[in-house]
């Protein structure tokens, strides 16, 4: 999996990658120094992706779970990839000027790739408890004034 990851990187011009399962706990990552900003973008991006999700079913669109957000100087996608132990998560963040279709196609080789890996992930599906729980204690932990 390290060499499917870091071949996206290089072929999608990412500057960083976070690949979480659904609850925020880190499979992988590339490009984040901070074990501190690592933990804090893993928890949001699962905390972003629970909320379109849910979201999406409250109205009728499944893929609302898909995020994107471009600002002045980079912009992020996020993901739900599936492999033969349920989804995970992809956040990938890059500089706008990237060619879409490059980034598109080494995301669409990407995604191919782990959907063809066995044994690689940890447990099944995240029950809606255990998601709750796990992301409330990291933003307890992460964001301790909030």
């Amino acid at each position: 999996m390290d060499v499917a990851l870091d071949t996206f990187v290089h072929e999608a011009g990412a500057e960083r990658v976070l690949l979480m399962n659904r609850a925020g706990r880190l499979l992988l990552q590339r490009g984040f120094t901070d074990s501190g900003d690592v933990m804090k973008a893993a928890t949001l991006a699962a905390g972003i992706h629970a909320t379109g999700k849910q979201i999406g079913l409250l109205v009728g669109d499944e893929r609302m779970a898909q995020a994107h957000n471009r600002g002045s100087s980079r912009e992020f996608m996020l993901s739900e990839l599936w492999t033969p132990f349920g989804p995970i998560l992809l956040l990938t963040v890059f500089r706008p000027d990237r060619k879409k279709p490059t980034a598109r196609l080494a995301f669409e080789s990407f995604a191919r790739t782990l959907g063809s890996l066995a044994g690689a992930m940890d447990s099944g599906p995240v029950s809606a408890e255990e998601f709750e729980a796990s992301l409330m204690d990291s933003l307890d932990r992460l964001f301790p004034d909030r």
